[in-house]
């Protein structure tokens, strides 16, 4: 498996270990992410908190990623023009 996919694992908790917050009831999990090819993929963060970002962020980093751009981005709108 890819970096990328291994923190997708950790973060959607696919093993289904993590316990819900006990002040929200939210499961703190990535709901979905795309790596079509790693140049450009979209995550869902669903209800993970801010260290999902922070470790996605270390894991591109380990990969050899000098930049990273946080945005939206509709492909559909960029084919068209």
């Amino acid at each position: 498996m890819t970096p990328v996919v291994d923190w997708f694992a950790d973060w959607a908790d696919l093993a289904d270990d993590r316990e819900p917050d006990p002040k929200t009831g939210l499961q703190l999990v990535a709901l979905a992410a795309t790596d079509a090819d790693l140049i450009a993929f979209d995550v869902d963060f669903g209800t993970a908190p801010a260290e999902a970002l922070e470790d996605l962020i270390g894991t591109l980093k380990d990969m050899g990623a000098t930049h990273v751009v946080l945005g939206t981005f509709d492909q559909d709108a960029e084919e068209a023009a």
